[in-house]
């Protein structure tokens, strides 16, 4: 029986140190991929007069499509761009909050961004991206995670966002707001996000989501609204 080759100590401690560089490599693309803003996040100058003129332009227009007398329940539609939500988002919303809230609540400062792609919606802040699928059903808007998020530039599972974004106590963030029954207004079931459908105009009258479809840049709600004398309908 021949004796053992004897070990290059020079080679191995080479292959080592390769492996070491290679993975202060990675991680340092790592670190600097993540901390680029994702993709899509690209916030309006918050003092634009243009910007501000369009954020609350696009209020005003909602609140005039929702608020509208409608003769017959019957669906109707608003189709919003994504331009103007995200002016909305950075300077109505904050505002908002304040006001309702106080300055130092969660969402007073400007810090989200809104994609609407035909799969998704991608909500992003400075650093993170969070994707979602909407759906209607059972009297709710359900949000459940869907391929596209990301830590910074860098691209993160599906299944690692689903975690990430059900560790967070949604139900604190939005702190005593409840939907109209009295209960919470945001719950996580199976998995997903779970919002009320409707709300409740100050005549009585109901407005219900049916339908959110997504397109390039745009969504397209589809709703309908209900005399306060109708019963609310068991599913959207």
């Amino acid at each position: 029986m021949s004796p053992d080759p004897p070990v290059d100590s020079g080679r191995s401690w080479i292959s080592r140190r390769s492996v070491l560089v290679l993975l202060l490599l990675i991680m340092l693309l790592l670190v600097v991929v993540g901390s680029r803003r994702p993709a899509g996040f690209d916030p309006p100058t918050l003092d634009d007069p243009v910007v501000i003129d369009r954020a609350g332009h696009f209020e005003q227009r909602f609140a005039a499509e929702v608020t509208l007398v409608r003769e017959e329940p019957v669906p109707w539609a608003v189709r919003l761009q994504e331009e103007d939500v995200n002016a909305w988002l950075w300077v109505r919303l904050p505002a908002w909050v304040a006001h309702f809230e106080g300055a130092g609540a969660f969402g007073a400062d400007s810090m989200f961004q809104i994609r609407f792609l035909p799969d998704r919606i991608v909500i992003c802040t400075e650093s993170v991206a969070m994707a979602f699928m909407p759906r209607v059903g059972d009297g709710e808007l359900h949000l459940s995670a869907a391929p596209g998020g990301a830590l910074g530039r860098l691209p993160i599972p599906t299944t690692l966002l689903d975690a990430l974004v059900g560790s967070i106590d949604l139900e604190a963030l939005v702190g005593p707001m409840t939907d109209e029954l009295g209960g919470d207004l945001v719950t996580r079931k199976g998995g997903a996000w779970h919002l009320p459908n409707r709300i409740t105009l100050v005549d009585g009258r109901r407005v219900e989501l049916l339908e959110v479809r997504l397109e390039e840049g745009a969504v397209v709600l589809v709703l309908q609204t209900i005399a306060a004398s109708a019963p609310a309908s068991e599913d959207s």
